[in-house]
This record gives structure tokens, C-alpha cells and sequence, in this order.
């Protein structure tokens, strides 16, 4: 395994946080703290830059100490709430930790919530229910040209293509609503999540 040091910026290009871990976790949302989803939500984002690829945890463990020093001493406003170097690598939560941590993701409306969700047979006949003999305004008929528009559209998801939104719902067991809804809000890292848990 190789083991990568990283930034992530505002979209300004100011650095915001240092870190240590593999490619996935270099872009991923998930486990970072309150001040890191703060900035993230006050800027509309991040983009991630890869400092260094290392060949031992060790490595990169004190390249991102660091780092962590260089830019503290400039001034920059890191989030991270360490001075670094105090990996967790190899750390495996009890069956009890990931109950717990599971249903908290659920409480959350998660990704994984989402997918329970669209696969959850009462929701489906509810969803069903509800659209039966109803008449469409013409916003609403909008909105669904709108959705056949983007049905069609192709899309490309960690370096996998997708035929449609509807194929990449598919195949992630989500709504395509929901889908839909993330790619217009920019959320592209959500339904990157989805797609590595599935594939996990």
C-alpha cells in the first residue's frame, strides 16, 4: 500500500488542512472534524492536492507533521485539530462500534439512509401511491422534462461510465431524484461515497 501526505484548499486556493492517508481518503468527506466541515460549508467546497506518496505509514506520517509546522509557522489557517504524525492505520472497530456508528449514519440521512431508503418496499408503494390519478401543474410537467433531460445525460464516476443518471441510480441502489439532486447542489463527493461503498 502507498500511503499519500495532502492539502485541501478553499476554492480560493487558501490551504485549510493537511493530512495523511490513501487516495480515497485524500478526497473523501467522511471522519473529518466539526472546524473541517465548517470552512468546507462556508466556501462551497474543496479541492484536494496530493504532497507526497510514500512508500511506509512512518513516511508520511512525518511528512504531515511537517507540513503541518510549515504552515503553521506562515500563518495559514489549518483546521487540524493536531500538530500530525498520530495516524490510526489498521484500526479495527469492535462489531458493537460499528452498530452504534452504523445507526448514527442512518439517523443522519447518509448515503447509506438513502440507499435503505429508495430499497425499502413500504416506501416504494408509498411513492407509488402518491402518483396515482394525480394531476400534473405545468411546473411540475417542467420539472419532469427537465428530469428526462437529465436521465439521458451520460456521467462518468470515479473513471466509470454511466449510459444515464438513471443507470448510475441503478446500479448504486439510489433514487434517481436523489442522484439528480447531488450532481445540481455540486455534491459530486457523495456520490462518489456511494460508489465506493458499493463496490467495497
Amino acid at each position: 500500500m502507498q500511503y499519500l501526505t495532502y492539502a485541501h484548499y478553499k476554492p480560493n486556493n487558501e490551504v485549510f488542512y493537511i493530512g495523511k492517508g490513501s487516495e480515497f481518503r485524500a478526497s473523501t468527506t467522511k471522519n473529518r472534524n466539526k472546524q473541517w466541515h465548517d470552512v468546507v460549508a462556508e466556501c462551497g467546497g474543496f479541492k484536494t492536492e496530493i504532497l507526497g506518496r510514500w512508500e511506509t505509514e512512518a513516511e508520511a506520517l512525518d511528512h504531515e507533521r511537517f507540513l503541518i509546522d510549515c504552515f503553521r509557522s506562515i500563518k495559514a489557517p489549518l483546521v487540524n485539530i493536531t500538530s500530525g504524525g498520530q495516524g490510526v492505520h489498521g484500526l479495527r472497530h469492535s462489531d458493537a462500534t460499528k452498530t452504534v456508528l452504523r445507526q448514527k449514519s442512518l439517523n443522519n440521512g447518509s448515503v447509506e439512509r438513502c440507499i435503505q431508503m429508495a430499497n425499502d418496499p413500504a416506501m416504494i408503494q408509498k411513492r407509488r401511491a402518491a402518483t396515482i390519478g394525480k394531476k400534473r401543474t405545468e411546473e411540475s410537467k417542467a420539472k419532469m422534462a427537465k428530469a428526462k433531460f437529465y436521465k439521458s445525460r451520460k456521467i462518468v464516476v470515479c473513471e466509470q461510465n454511466f449510459e444515464s443518471i438513471s443507470a448510475l441510480a441503478k446500479f448504486l441502489g439510489l433514487y434517481r431524484t436523489t442522484v439528480r439532486r447531488w450532481i445540481d447542489a455540486g455534491q459530486m463527493i457523495k456520490i462518489e461515497d456511494a460508489y465506493h461503498a458499493k463496490i467495497s
